[in-house]
């Protein structure tokens, strides 16, 4: 709107007020609609399989721009004033890259913004360049295809943001999903441990107990008695460490 409105307050040079309004208020519908067009797409949120029919709207959505503004050449063009023809000729050579980066993403709508001021540029002041008429246009094309390049160098480095954030986000996805596993795992070990932990020691004070009963009798028990308090006590340690690993994992202990 401001680049519009700039260039109809300096067309009243050259023009009529009432055409540059009509042309004014053209051009602020066809951006009006390539606006509201997206945010239809934004708030539609659509999925991959979508990309095809919101191409077009997105399409059909520039088109009136590209074909308004444009029109802001033959409607204020004088021949043979050259602050005119010098000011529109910038103008159309500027919208070049601006187009090439604002519109680099999808090529398509790049390649649109770019050559849609071709034509204007061969028929306005190349075919008027009176010196050596074949220079100009020339150098148009080749100025058309450098804005091309940078097109598809802007639309490279667009898709690359995007794969990279797809795959980032894909990364963190994995992240928490084993992180989930693995807290689900630990869970799981730490409930095996205590109820294992518990059911072992249950029987353990049994054996130690009756183990002691059996030392203070007959001789010949003893060395069995003997063996199994040991191997119960050292069964029991056993135990106390891993109900030990189990509380410093869950946190109640250092």
């Amino acid at each position: 709107p401001l680049t519009g409105g700039g260039l109809a307050a300096v067309g009243l040079l050259w023009t009529g007020f009432e055409m540059l309004v009509i042309w004014y208020l053209a051009l602020l519908a066809s951006i009006a609609l390539a606006l509201w067009n997206n945010e239809r797409f934004i708030k539609a949120e659509p999925k991959p399989e979508d990309a095809g029919r919101w191409s077009l709207n997105i399409a059909a959505g520039f088109t009136p721009n590209f074909l308004v503004l444009p029109a802001i050449v033959p409607l204020l063009w004088v021949e043979g004033d050259v602050a005119n023809n010098i000011l529109l000729t910038v103008v159309m050579l500027v919208s070049l890259p601006m187009a090439a980066v604002f519109y680099g993403a999808w090529l398509p709508l790049a390649f649109a913004g770019i050559l849609r001021f071709l034509p204007l540029m061969m028929i306005y002041p190349a075919a008027h360049f009176a010196g050596l008429p074949w220079i100009t246009p020339a150098l148009y094309v080749v100025f058309t295809c450098v804005n091309c390049s940078v097109a598809v160098g802007v639309h490279r480095a667009a898709r690359n943001t995007v794969l990279l954030q797809l795959r980032n986000e894909e990364l963190l996805r994995e992240v928490a999903a084993a992180r989930e596993r693995a807290e689900r795992a630990n869970e799981t070990k730490s409930v095996f441990l205590a109820s294992m932990s518990h059911e072992l020691r249950t029987p353990l004070n049994g054996i130690m107990g009756f183990s002691e009963l059996i030392k203070r009798g007959a001789p010949k028990y003893l060395d069995y008695a003997a063996n199994i308090h040991d191997s119960g006590k050292h069964l029991l340690s056993l135990i106390n460490d891993i109900l030990d690993l189990a509380k410093i994992e869950a946190g109640k202990r250092e």
